[in-house]
């Protein structure tokens, strides 16, 4: 007969496991290593969302060269009309077991709407309209840097949770905050040196680039503000705090949201005393003209 098979030479030779253990990710532990891991999900991510972003862009530009009237019509139709209808839809997706997340979410892409409408009662309304798009515009583009960022980090943190890894999740988010940040600051600082050349992407009119660059400042520190809030939420989400989130968000959202209709009834309000008062003047112009 032949040789036995010798169970011992078997588990001797078995020097490398099938599975690594669980806190052996930690041993990776280099930047290099997470960051490969974060990009395998944050990079199609990336790419997607600016993609179908760049259809809105590119048709705001084209009809920006056409004049303010044409800029202000398509910056009204893509980020108000269509803007309402896909913020919905797209809260439903990714929200379709969590109403609180749904209204959430609804509540922060319906705001950048209602900014587009209450830019209308403005003075110049073409050229304020037309500023405001803009900046959303740009700020819209670079936004879905850190809403991918929001999608890896949920992902890679749920991992490490389930793994048992705690300062793995810790790394992970880290790594995250930090790169997300440092895309920020570089597209704040591009906004901050580019404010007098960024408004000729969308627009030839000279009155919508100085406004454009009025608005620089105030779209850096936007850009770079929403660089680290997603990146948190998506911390929160893959710990599994997606209610603890949601409420906050709410909350926020609530006080903003009274906050805006307060002035708007307000501006309302102005706007129908000034009305009254031309009335009065008008009947009283035509009594004495009677008399």
């Amino acid at each position: 007969m032949g040789e036995r098979y010798d169970e011992s030479d078997g588990v001797e030779k078995a020097k490398i496991p099938l599975l690594r253990g669980q806190h052996e990710a930690e041993d990776d532990g280099d930047i290099l290593v997470e960051t490969k891991k974060l990009w395998r999900i944050v990079g199609p991510a990336i790419f997607t969302r600016i993609s179908t972003n760049l259809i809105l862009v590119i048709t705001q530009a084209l009809a920006g060269h056409l004049g303010e009237l044409e800029l202000a019509a398509i910056s009204i139709v893509s980020n108000v009309i269509i803007g309402f209808n896909v913020g919905l839809l797209f809260t439903i997706y990714k929200n379709t077991n969590s109403y609180g997340m749904l209204f959430r979410d609804s509540l922060e892409s319906w705001y950048y709407k209602i900014l587009i409408l209450m830019t209308g009662n403005l003075e110049d309304t073409k050229i304020a309209v037309d500023s405001l798009s803009i900046c959303m515009m740009i700020n819209g583009l670079e936004l879905m840097i850190p809403i991918a960022f929001l999608t890896g980090t949920g992902v890679r943190v749920a991992n490490e949770l389930g793994a048992g890894n705690g300062k793995g999740a810790r790394f992970a988010m880290i790594i995250s905050v930090t790169q997300s940040l440092v895309i920020g600051i570089v597209f704040s600082v591009l906004v901050v040196f580019l404010h007098d050349q960024i408004g000729w992407i969308f627009s030839s009119s000279e009155a919508v680039i100085n406004a454009v660059k009025n608005l620089s400042i105030l779209l850096a520190f936007t850009i770079l503000l929403n660089s680290v809030q997603p990146v948190l939420s998506g911390v929160a989400v893959g710990s599994g705090w997606q209610s603890f989130v949601a409420y906050i968000n709410l909350g926020i959202g609530m006080l903003l949201f009274h906050w805006t209709s307060t002035r708007i009834c307000h501006g309302l309000d102005l706007q129908a005393q000034k009305a009254s008062v031309r009335i009065n003047k008008w009947s009283i112009s035509d009594s004495e003209a009677r008399n």
